[in-house]
């Protein structure tokens, strides 16, 4: 598959529907894979796993402003980060720059 993305690019759309969700114009089946976002973000600036539950891993995307949580190799959540927020424990370096649209 073609790298959508290279590490300089910050301008991601993730496009949701009821029966779809879209980053960049690709399609992203559920449920999400880990290899999946990494072909459209490239790899992850930094993999964080949970002191107390191991099983619990969080994959950063410094640059664009995206974090994602996986348990048991399933991906739980995909979080854009718009501001800066003292109380997380884990957070990207920079803000999300792109857009998020819901039809």
């Amino acid at each position: 598959m073609i790298n959508l993305f290279n590490k300089k690019a910050r301008n991601v759309t993730i496009q949701c529907t009821k029966q779809d969700l879209q980053i960049n114009g690709v399609s992203v089946g559920h449920p999400i894979q880990l290899n999946q976002l990494e072909e459209l973000f490239g790899s992850p600036t930094r993999l964080i796993t949970d002191e107390k539950y191991t099983f619990q891993k969080t994959h950063v995307w410094d640059s664009l402003g995206i974090k994602v949580t996986e348990s048991i190799g399933s991906i739980h959540g995909i979080q854009c980060l718009f501001a800066s927020n003292k109380k997380l424990k884990v957070k990207p370096k920079q803000p999300f720059g792109g857009q998020i649209v819901y039809k």
